[in-house]
């Protein structure tokens, strides 16, 4: 069986670091969603989701193209079929 493990709240120093780092990665996000908006309002990126991408579209992830099988409102499954198909030896 698995236990779990209990923990208290944050005190004194040790949240004081934790407040300030949650507080600099909230500005970092706010920066680069800007960023991003930025990027899709001026046609340097596309903002493909649900609404762009369909099954049976093509989509590229590391380099490699894969069919698109099942898309939800924030994943894409993709078939992986042909990658673990043994190579043909002659």
């Amino acid at each position: 069986m698995c236990q779990q493990r209990s923990s208290s709240a944050a005190t004194g120093g040790r949240r004081d670091t934790l407040t300030a780092r949650m507080a600099e990665r909230a500005d970092q996000l706010d920066y680069w969603t800007k960023v991003r908006e930025q990027q899709i309002s001026e046609g340097a990126a596309t903002n493909y989701g649900p609404d762009t991408i369909a099954k049976d579209d093509k989509i590229k992830t590391r380099g490699t193209w894969y069919l698109v099988v099942r898309v939800n409102k924030k994943t894409v499954s993709v078939d992986v079929s042909d990658m673990y198909q043994a190579p043909t030896r002659c």
